[in-house]
């Protein structure tokens, strides 16, 4: 018997979207995530949000 597809809920974001729009997801995650500037994680934000 075939088992039915996962049901995935929408994601919620939290804030309007005037407020995402200003915030620096990048400067976040280096003051709040701890990473170094040249970091793997840093690196992917910076190329995936161009900041």
């Amino acid at each position: 018997m075939p088992r039915p597809e996962p049901r995935h809920p929408q994601p919620r974001v939290a804030g309007t979207p005037e407020v995402l729009k200003r915030s620096d997801v990048c400067a976040l995650g280096r003051k709040y995530g701890g990473w170094n500037v040249d970091s793997p994680a840093s690196v992917i934000c910076g190329r995936t949000y161009g900041n």
